[in-house]
C-alpha cells in the first residue's frame, strides 16, 4: 500500500512531502499527470461489482388441462403396437411357451382388440382380472400383461421421445402408475382414482 501511495505522490509531484521513508523505495520513472486523473488512492474508491446475469430455469411443469384419456389412449396404442412388433416376439417365446400357446394365436387375439384399447374400461378388459379358468382368452391376457410391463420397463422412454407426443413429461409421470396397475388390473379404474394430483 506504501508503495502505491509513492507512486502516485511521484506522479502528482509531490514526492517532497512524503515521508523519508520513501527514498529506500527503487527508482521509477515519472508519470505524466495526464495520465492520472484522480489522485485519489484506488482503495478509497468504490469499485463497482459486477452483478452475475440471472439464469432464468424453466422447468418441465405440466399444463393443468393435460386429459388424462389422452395418456391412456397414446399407452394402449404404444402397447398394444409393441406386443404386435418383431422387438417384442424375442420376450414373447418365453411368455407363450409357459402359458402353452402360440405367438400367431396372441397376435391373432392382440389384433382383434388393438382399436379398442383406447381407454382404461378397454384396455382393463385385455388383462387378467381374476383367474377364471372358464375365460377362453385368459392365457392370452396372461401374456399380454407380461409384454406390457417389458414394454413399460425397457421400452417406453424409447417409444415417448422418438414419437410426435408433445406433453412427453405427464406421460413420463403416470408411467409407473399404469405399470403398477397393469400388474394388479383389479385396481385398474378409471383416471380419476390414480391421477397425479399438480
Amino acid at each position: 500500500m506504501r508503495f502505491l501511495k509513492t507512486k502516485i505522490a511521484k506522479a502528482g509531484g509531490l514526492l517532497a512531502q512524503t515521508d523519508t521513508s520513501a527514498e529506500n523505495l527503487p527508482q521509477q520513472p515519472a508519470q505524466t499527470s495526464s495520465k492520472i486523473e484522480d489522485p485519489e488512492p484506488i482503495a478509497s474508491r468504490p469499485q463497482r461489482i459486477r452483478q452475475p446475469e440471472k439464469i432464468h430455469l424453466v422447468s418441465p411443469t405440466l399444463k393443468k388441462n393435460i386429459s388424462g384419456d389422452n395418456i391412456m389412449k397414446n399407452y394402449g396404442r404404444a402397447m398394444t403396437n409393441f406386443a404386435l412388433s418383431k422387438m417384442a416376439q424375442f420376450y414373447l417365446n418365453p411368455i407363450v411357451e409357459g402359458l402353452n400357446i402360440t405367438i400367431e394365436g396372441f397376435q391373432n387375439y392382440i389384433s382383434q382388440k388393438k382399436k379398442s384399447a383406447n381407454c382404461i374400461k378397454q384396455l382393463r378388459a385385455m388383462l387378467p382380472l381374476h383367474d377364471d379358468q372358464r375365460d377362453p382368452d385368459l392365457n392370452y391376457k396372461k401374456a399380454f400383461q407380461s409384454i406390457c410391463v417389458v414394454f413399460l420397463k425397457f421400452f417406453c422412454i424409447n417409444w415417448l421421445y422418438s414419437s410426435k407426443i408433445a406433453e412427453k413429461v405427464a406421460h413420463l409421470r403416470f408411467r409407473f402408475k399404469i405399470m403398477r396397475r397393469v400388474k394388479n388390473p383389479q385396481y385398474f379404474t378409471y383416471l380419476k382414482d390414480f391421477h397425479d394430483h399438480m
